[in-house]
């Protein structure tokens, strides 16, 4: 009899530690993010033209997509080709249908034209999606 009240409570032991770890240890976003099946989406546009601005200005503007794939659209990183453009966007899976933008912040180091290129790593073919801003820095 002891020996099955033992079985019995390591049972309920491993049962609780397993419990436990998958609940402690689910997948975050980034892991998510990073081996989720591949979806589409589309940009409303892939270039921003902040027309002309002053030296001492920022810019705030935003890419607006919508996931047209049949599984959720992961953001994995974004890089920015400078230090002078910042981004912003919800670290959640945007599901297959829904729309979600990336918010952009320009604020320039130089005068004249500018170009800058931002490279979205996600879930889609190719694991990458180049997004450009353009305009023109005046004193």
């Amino acid at each position: 009899m002891k020996k099955k009240q033992i079985y019995f409570i390591s049972f309920l032991l491993l049962l609780g530690a397993g419990g436990i770890f998958f609940f402690l240890f689910q997948p975050d976003y980034e892991y998510r993010a990073a081996t989720a099946p591949a979806t589409t989406v589309r940009f409303e546009k892939d270039t921003l033209h902040l027309g002309t601005l002053s030296y001492n200005t920022k810019r705030e503007a935003s890419f607006r997509f919508t996931n047209t794939g049949s599984v959720p659209f992961l953001i994995r990183d974004i890089r920015t080709s400078c230090g002078c453009t910042s981004v912003a966007w919800e670290k959640r899976p945007v599901l297959p249908g829904a729309s979600g933008e990336i918010k952009i912040t320009f604020q320039p180091n130089s005068l004249g034209f500018f170009f800058k290129t931002i490279e979205v790593i996600a879930n889609v073919p190719g694991n990458v999606i180049q997004l450009k801003v353009r305009g023109t820095v005046t004193e």
